[in-house]
């Protein structure tokens, strides 16, 4: 039943009905706004920097991704690592050496020897193995999420409860400290370069030009790399700069278009293929560039139809009955649209970047839709269109 609420003064009158939120509506995709404020939808908690650690701890994590990335993986971090996990800082998720760690030049070299990826090099001179070889030498951070004895001897000691019903156990956790890493990818193809089937001696000069076969009678390996087997959660955060930066094969049309090499449909393939009931991949629509409108943001057109595309990529595989792919979306872009232009947008400090509320609803929305993932799948969609 819909309830109809009037208000009334000299100037205005507002009517409007409200209908509660459809059962379908539990999915991330459906969260709303008061202000820069997001609301949760109907019956999902808003979750707690102790339901992240508990959470979190229990998985070992990658984020790839751009500096959207990186900001969001920092301020994730800086909430679970706070010194009071009841009363996180401003400056423990929003100082500048948080969030710009790594940014331009090593200022956190990765130490950790037990990661694969610490011994790892690409001896290839193919375009895309240049940027993953200064990825790894620059901009690959290696941190291990403090680890207390139970999930409960925490919750005691704050004086507070993880929220119920959202699957965040309580029982003891497992040593070592598990890995929380950060592997900046700013582009598709790259991307979709290192989820590339590898020749069996994982020799990259066998690669073919177009980054995705090997030479005939050369025997693949999974696409998942072999150095990337110290993680079962990697999570994906890229596409604002597909446009913006010539690294990312961005182009200019006779009649001044951008059209940059963005092959997104493969990756989402590659990604689908590298998955397995011992990975799990979630994957993050792309925010906004920042301008007054969308159609005035460079690039901005090609950002939603990304985020369009892969929701339809998402609501064909679940329609699939042959489906077995360990992948989650995080609708992030159709949300943060709302608040990403003109007067509205949650500004960060360049206009890729946003702001602390934009970045909390990214991890909110990663955390629902994981725990969605450990229960049932359900079947739902995802809306496309405007």
């Amino acid at each position: 039943p819909s309830i109809k609420s009037e208000k009334k003064n000299s100037n205005i009158i507002l009517s409007k009905s409200y209908s509660p939120p459809r059962e379908e509506e539990g999915d991330s995709s459906y969260y709303s706004w008061i202000g820069d404020q997001w609301i949760p939808p109907n019956g999902r908690p808003t979750y707690s920097a102790l339901d992240f650690l508990t959470y979190f701890q229990k998985r070992n994590v990658l984020f790839i991704g751009d500096s959207t990335a990186r900001r969001a993986y920092a301020t994730l971090y800086g909430a679970m690592t706070g010194d009071d996990l009841a009363n996180i800082q401003s400056k423990e998720v929003e100082h500048y050496l948080v969030l710009d760690v790594n940014r331009a030049k090593i200022t956190e070299k990765c130490e950790l020897s037990d990661r694969a990826f610490y011994n790892t090099t690409f001896s290839s001179d193919l375009e895309e193995e240049v940027k993953l070889r200064e990825s790894l030498t620059i901009f690959f951070l290696c941190r291990n999420l403090p680890l207390p004895s139970t999930a409960t001897e925490a919750a005691e000691a704050l004086k507070i409860q993880p929220i119920q019903g959202n699957k965040l156990g309580r029982e003891k956790l497992p040593s070592p400290p598990k890995k929380f890493d950060f592997l900046r990818v700013n582009c598709v193809s790259t991307l979709l370069h290192l989820f590339t089937p590898r020749p069996h001696n994982n020799d990259t000069s066998k690669f073919s030009d177009d980054n995705s076969s090997t030479k005939s009678g050369t025997e693949k390996l999974p696409p998942f790399l072999p150095y990337l087997e110290d993680y079962d959660l990697v999570i994906i955060a890229n596409g604002v700069y597909v446009n913006q930066m010539n690294e990312c094969g961005k182009t200019r049309t006779e009649d001044n278009k951008i059209e940059a090499y963005n092959p997104l449909h493969e990756l989402l393939h590659a990604l689908k293929d590298a998955s397995s009931p011992n990975l799990q991949i979630a994957y993050r629509t792309p925010g906004f560039y920042g301008a007054d409108t969308m159609s005035e943001g460079e690039g901005n057109d090609v950002i939603w139809n990304m985020i369009n595309e892969t929701k339809i990529f998402f609501n064909e595989l679940r329609a699939s009955e042959s489906n077995t792919a360990n992948m989650t979306l995080v609708d992030w872009g159709s949300n943060i649209k709302k608040k990403s232009f003109g007067e509205e947008r949650i500004e960060g400090d360049i206009l890729a970047h946003y702001g602390l509320s934009a970045r909390l609803l990214f991890t909110q929305q990663l955390l629902h839709e994981l725990l969605v993932a450990e229960g049932s799948k359900g079947e739902r969609s995802f809306p496309v269109g405007d």
